[in-house]
C-alpha cells in the first residue's frame, strides 16, 4: 500500500524529516542520524 506525504512546500522538508525521524526513530540523537544520512549517499555513489 503506498504512502503519500502532501507538503506545502519544500521549505517545509527539513521539518518534516526531523518530525518523521523522531516517529520512527524516537530518542535518536540528531548528529547519528546525519551520520547515516551521509554514509547512505557515500554507499549510494559507489
Amino acid at each position: 500500500m503506498p504512502l503519500y506525504l502532501v507538503l506545502p512546500d519544500e521549505a517545509a522538508l527539513p521539518r518534516i524529516g526531523l518530525a518523521l525521524t523522531e516517529a520512527f526513530l524516537p530518542g535518536t540523537p540528531l548528529p547519528q542520524v546525519a551520520l547515516a544520512g551521509v554514509q547512505g549517499l557515500r554507499e549510494a555513489r559507489d
